[in-house]
């Protein structure tokens, strides 16, 4: 079964809809420049709330470069599942992580060409997410990138991101069939604010699909 990705959850209302719509992890976004930027405190008190009715969703938080000890200390009080990192973190920055924390860690590639893939062979990261690449844009670009160039990759560590929204994720996972898609901007009606329609659209669309095949 493809597994359900909501990132860029910024307040409770939208949380506790991907949570009931049938997300299995959401996404929480501490780099300061984001436009989904969400306060360490806040997040806390909103993942206090879904948990109480939601405590089998997974939770993500992306991270840009930011100093191993202070991602740490984040990543423990918020009981994070997943570190998702979306910044330069080479392989020597996510062994140090890996020795401190018992946290899975997904590093996430933008990709240009065939090119980009190479680094991604030599992560040591537990899950890799594939975006599409903006000159200045550190993810959540909101384009997807050519599908064709992933297809015969190992899929068992793999999320699906980049312009993926409910009328075309069926096509994306025919084509790649990765362990998990990853949709932000597809599902919103405004940064940071999820459309509850749209989540449900986007999260029917991928079981259907499963159910076809």
């Amino acid at each position: 079964m493809t597994k359900i990705k909501i990132c860029g959850i910024t307040n409770l209302e939208d949380a506790l809809g991907a949570a009931k719509a049938g997300a299995d992890y959401l996404g929480f976004n501490f780099y300061g420049k984001s436009p989904r930027f969400i306060e360490t405190a806040k997040a806390k008190r909103i993942l206090h709330s879904l948990r109480k009715k939601y405590p089998q969703v997974k939770i993500a938080g992306i991270f840009v470069d930011k100093a191993a000890k202070e991602l740490i200390a984040i990543a423990n009080d918020l009981e994070l599942w997943l570190i998702q990192l979306h910044g330069e973190e080479g392989n020597g920055y996510i062994g140090k992580l890996q020795a401190n924390i018992k946290i899975p860690i997904m590093k996430a590639f933008r990709i240009k060409g065939k090119e980009s893939l190479h680094a991604m062979a030599k992560t040591k990261a537990d899950y890799v997410l594939l975006d599409s690449y903006q000159k200045g844009i550190k993810g959540g670009t909101g384009r997807a990138f050519d599908w064709s160039l992933v297809r015969g990759m190992e899929h068992g560590r793999l999320f699906l991101s980049g312009g993926l929204k409910p009328e075309n994720v069926s096509e994306a996972i025919e084509r790649v069939a990765p362990y998990a898609v990853d949709v932000c901007s597809g599902i919103e009606t405004q940064p940071g604010k999820k459309s509850i329609r749209k989540m449900h659209a986007f999260i029917r669309a991928v079981r259907k699909k499963e159910q076809a095949a």
